[in-house]
């Protein structure tokens, strides 16, 4: 585990509200959102940890608002949007400076990270499969090579 500052992390679990389960460093997944957008979470959380800081992911605020990543010792939120604007993010009040990320932006800079020519990879997939479409290649690809790179069965994210 990363090393945690104490009086920094009770000041940001003070924010969040107590129906909130806190475990630190774990990846909460949620089923209502796309698996695009829970490849890019996971990611970023991955880095967030390996830059030897602490979150909590899905962390609910005392006003109600959810967070996909929050650094309570930074005070900082960071949410994973897919088909929101910037100007439907920033209509959001969330009790702390909270960060955009674009799902398919985080993805794609996995690819890079991990040494992945994501074209040629969806070629591949999109030969396989004569009915699919760019997207779909796109998702699949990245479920696929996040489950190599995390380490977890095949078909995890399924």
């Amino acid at each position: 585990m990363n090393k945690v500052n104490v009086m920094e992390l009770r000041k940001g679990m003070d924010m969040l509200d107590n129906a909130f389960h806190f475990k630190l460093n774990v990846i909460k997944l949620n089923a209502n959102n796309t698996y695009e957008h829970e490849i890019a979470k996971c990611i970023l959380a991955l880095e967030i940890l390996k830059s030897g800081k602490n979150f909590y992911s899905e962390a609910i605020f005392k006003n109600n608002k959810r967070a996909d990543i929050f650094l309570p010792e930074e005070q900082e939120a960071h949410e994973i949007l897919k088909s929101e604007t910037k100007e439907m993010f920033e209509k959001k009040v969330y009790p702390v400076k909270t960060y955009p990320h674009y799902s398919k932006d985080q993805v794609l800079w996995f690819f890079e990270q991990v040494g992945i020519n994501q074209n040629e990879e969806i070629a591949k997939w999109i030969k396989k499969h004569d009915d699919s479409s760019k997207e779909e290649a796109y998702l699949f690809v990245a479920k696929e090579e996040l489950e190599k790179y995390l380490g977890v069965k095949e078909g995890f994210f399924n």
